[in-house]
């Protein structure tokens, strides 16, 4: 950690020099410079530029965010993204072997890809790569192609009902008397058909 001075302390420094001797730069020496200096107060600035902060996150932060919101839509996209530690030449991302990758997806307008460090590998679950896909030329002005991405569809699991097939089962089974004709034969299937597991006292 370097140490540094709030830049209005240092011009309040200044000021007070310039004061002093009406300006005259000639009568400083570099001994009561450093001396002025020494007598303000100090902050700790990191030099790692990942914690560095706008007030509100720092970059590391911001990077993490951005890498679970980006796994988030490939997971949900699975068939069309990919990942690979090499880029299309072959060679490993960065030229470092295991500590970057690439991760793309296919949009309508095109694709997009991020490099992450290897601890991110596993939050993206989608095809394995020998060697990353085509770069099309895309640059970071082209993420709104995230926004092509048709909306994922809900797969609905096979042991899930719908309301109102519910509703029609458990009239068909308990009150049958309510439909007729067709309706019967209808929801009488739907309503063995859910029972089919159903204690035998419940058969239909």
């Amino acid at each position: 950690m370097s140490k540094y001075y709030k830049t209005e302390d240092v011009i309040r420094v200044i000021e007070e020099m310039q004061n002093c001797y009406n300006g005259w730069r000639d009568t400083f020496d570099k001994a009561q410079i450093i001396e002025a200096l020494d007598e303000l107060p100090t902050i700790e600035v990191s030099e790692d530029m990942g914690e560095v902060s706008d007030g509100y996150h720092t970059f590391n932060q911001l990077y993490h965010q951005r890498a679970v919101l980006f796994a988030t839509i490939v997971n949900q996209n699975k068939d069309k993204a990919w990942k690979s530690w090499k880029h299309e030449d072959g060679k490993f991302c960065f030229d470092k072997r295991g500590e970057w990758f690439i991760v793309g997806i296919d949009t309508p307008e095109g694709s997009y890809t991020y490099h992450y460090e290897q601890t991110y590998w596993d939050m993206f679950d989608c095809e394995e790569l020998d060697r990353g896909k085509h770069w099309d030329g895309h640059t970071e002005e082209d993420v709104t192609r995230l926004l092509s991405l048709p909306p994922v569809i809900p797969t609905v699991s096979e042991d899930a009902i719908s309301r109102e097939d519910a509703v029609n089962a458990l009239i068909a089974h308990f009150v049958p008397q309510t439909y007729t004709g067709e309706e019967v034969e209808q929801a009488t299937k739907l309503a063995r058909k859910i029972m089919a597991n159903a204690p035998s006292a419940w058969e239909i």
